[in-house]
């Protein structure tokens, strides 16, 4: 229960860094429907059975640009900044698609040693910036946080994120190499770190800074957002993968952001050949439901495939986050949820309800 408060009000908890938003806030045009009933074991559930079942605190679903429902749990509002976890990966995408078009990187078959000189010698070392993307860097460090054990991804969380002793991608520069690059998928954070590195590196300013203004203002965001930081101003960065908060709304826009490749009205504000390139999918080996999904892409998620259709992409937060697009029907929904760190088995739910909702006529 506890993750309910922690999840939004991660700023009253941990150092962070500010993302102004700036200029005309993009609509979102209300058209307010009843939803459908969840449907499980042939029987019908309630909204509110299906948010409690689901450990929801804001949810919204947006079709054809209108909204059809926002609703808030909790003690949550639209003022709510929550925790969106590893959706910050998806965002930190969109981010390395603007880089490369504007030519700070070069090449996501670029080594990564050759902005980042301090990993050469390590299990970065051949790696290229499209494989780390991917989640196909090879190195040896697990996604897990144990605890119990103490093993080295807890470890670097308590040090980095709790304690501010270190920086978050400070594992890179001695970690070792499990695979071969570009041959295995193992989905890790470290990856995200290190891709979050070459892009400050290379664009010379702070992962916030870049967001504010390449991303967050022309996307004319409602409120400010914010990253979760490492460390004190001066001395801390952002977690590329795991630090970002924003209201529901604002990461609705995202959505709608995806949805119509990357423009807002008549502005490009992401390159339509990133939004393609970013949700093309590459088996994990996972099963559907299971830490993420069957299919992933540069840090967005094919979450399952239903009737061998894969519905949509998505970007997908530790603790029950998600950002879902589907294109075909035209369809935005966000999740926003508190799961107990231990139940992923939840997604499962989430997705059935997700499939309705696809096939319901709104």
């Amino acid at each position: 229960d506890i993750n309910s408060f922690v999840f939004r009000n991660m700023a009253q908890l941990f150092e962070t860094r500010p993302v102004g938003r700036g200029g005309p806030v993009t609509p979102l045009p209300a058209a307010h429907r009843e939803l459908p009933a969840y449907m499980a074991d042939g029987q019908a559930h309630t909204l509110e059975e299906w948010f409690e079942r689901t450990f929801t605190n804001a949810f919204m679903v947006i079709r054809d640009g209108k909204v059809l429902h926002e609703s808030y749990r909790n003690h949550a509002g639209p003022q709510t900044h929550f925790w969106g976890a590893s959706v910050s990966k998806s965002v930190m995408s969109l981010l390395v698609g603007i880089a490369i078009d504007e030519g700070a990187i070069a090449s996501l078959d670029d080594q990564i040693v050759q902005y980042l000189p301090e990993l050469a010698g390590t299990g970065y070392d051949g790696v290229t910036l499209k494989q780390a993307l991917q989640m196909r860097s090879g190195v040896d460090f697990d996604e897990i946080l144990d605890a119990e054990n103490q093993n080295p991804p807890y470890v670097n969380f308590q040090n980095a994120i709790v304690r501010n002793t270190q920086r978050y991608w400070e594992p890179a520069l001695t970690v070792g190499r499990r695979h071969e690059p570009g041959t295995f998928f193992a989905y890790c954070t470290l990856d995200s770190a290190v891709v979050g590195w070459v892009l400050t590196r290379t664009t010379g300013t702070t992962l916030s800074a870049l967001t504010a203004s390449r991303l967050w203002q022309p996307a004319g965001m409602e409120f400010d957002a914010f990253w979760m930081a490492d460390g004190k101003p001066g001395v801390g960065v952002e977690p590329a993968g795991l630090g970002f908060n924003a209201t529901m709304r604002d990461f609705a826009r995202l959505g709608l952001l995806m949805l119509n490749k990357g423009k807002v009205g008549d502005r490009q504000i992401i390159p339509a050949d990133w939004i393609e390139q970013s949700t093309q999918m590459h088996p994990t080996e996972y099963p559907a439901g299971i830490l993420g999904g069957p299919g992933y892409g540069f840090q967005w998620w094919q979450l399952d495939n239903q009737d061998g259709r894969a519905a949509g992409f998505s970007a997908v937060g530790l603790g029950g986050q998600f950002v879902f697009v589907d294109p075909p029907s035209k369809t935005v929904i966000v999740k926003m949820s508190h799961f107990p760190l231990e139940r992923v088995f939840e997604q499962q739910e989430v997705l059935a309800y997700f499939h309705q909702l696809l096939d319901w006529s709104a």
